[in-house]
């Protein structure tokens, strides 16, 4: 799968040849339509203003994310179109399964 977005079978597919910033900004659109930024988003057709929204990613508490300063291997991973610095990271965040929820991030 590809770092620019993770799409439901209903999402509109990128084309090849659109030219987009690579920056990580992940915006939802439509009925659960992750792209990596609005660029990516409105090459498909999808209107920013009425279509998206930020992405919110979950996240830890303090306490389990003081654990995961611990180790400080960097080796992020995406977990439903949110990136974390780790698999530390992304547990405390929630992700049970990082194994099958998560890729790693090609950055």
């Amino acid at each position: 799968r590809s770092l620019r977005g993770r799409m439901a079978e209903a999402c509109p597919e990128l084309g090849r040849h659109i030219v987009c910033p690579l920056e990580f900004k992940p915006v939802t659109c439509g009925n659960g339509c992750d792209y990596d930024n609005g660029c990516f988003a409105q090459s498909v057709g999808f209107n920013l203003r009425n279509d998206c929204g930020v992405k919110t990613c979950p996240s830890a508490g303090i306490e389990e994310e003081a654990e995961c300063y611990e180790n400080l291997d960097f080796s992020p991973l995406i977990c439903k179109g949110c990136i974390y610095d780790n698999d530390c990271f992304a547990k405390a965040a929630g992700f049970s399964s990082v194994l099958e929820e998560c890729e790693p991030a090609r950055l």
